[in-house]
């Protein structure tokens, strides 16, 4: 082995907002591993947006936010599960979001129909969401070793030869 490759410094680059979105949409699977620009792209340009515009507008698009949400909930899952990955963390906690979620999109369904969902349903999804939530932003958050481990090898590798003069 060559002094070269001993001495090569290992960074991650910081992937665009289109290549970030054609991952989300693309890469439908829990396994390997990304980083945190794949996850911030798509909270700025997918999530953030939906969930201002849903809370503006909820009564009147219910049904097309519920569609749009059961579309999202699972790109959004493996996306979360794959950025857990890249910390060498199990996906625990994004499997606890998709719980929650799945119980906010019941939820809707009841209160679509006309009937009331259960206050402790509605308290469960809530709280469980917020705290979910939470920990999946903090994990968003948190920059990876930067080293292979048991998910995969580091997402968004460069060599440091081709970093930014």
């Amino acid at each position: 082995m060559s002094c070269e490759n001993e001495l090569k410094a290992v960074h991650q680059r910081m992937v665009s907002p289109i290549e970030a979105l054609k991952r989300f949409l693309t890469v439908l699977t829990p396994g390997g591993r990304s980083s945190r620009s794949d996850v911030w792209w798509v909270v700025l340009f997918v999530n953030m947006p939906i969930y201002v515009v849903q809370r503006l507008y909820s009564a009147e698009m219910c049904v097309f936010w519920l569609v749009l949400s059961l579309l999202l909930i699972w790109p959004t899952f493996c996306l979360f599960s794959r950025r857990l990955h890249d910390l060498d963390r199990h996906m625990g906690w994004a499997i606890a979001w998709l719980l929650f979620c799945v119980i906010g999109c019941a939820t809707t369904l009841l209160m679509v129909g006309g009937g009331q969902p259960p206050t402790f349903l509605l308290m469960l999804y809530q709280v469980g969401s917020c705290v979910t939530g939470c920990v999946l932003l903090v994990v968003s958050c948190v920059k990876s070793k930067g080293s292979s481990n048991k998910y995969g090898g580091v997402p968004n590798l460069m060599d440091a030869r081709d970093d930014v003069k």
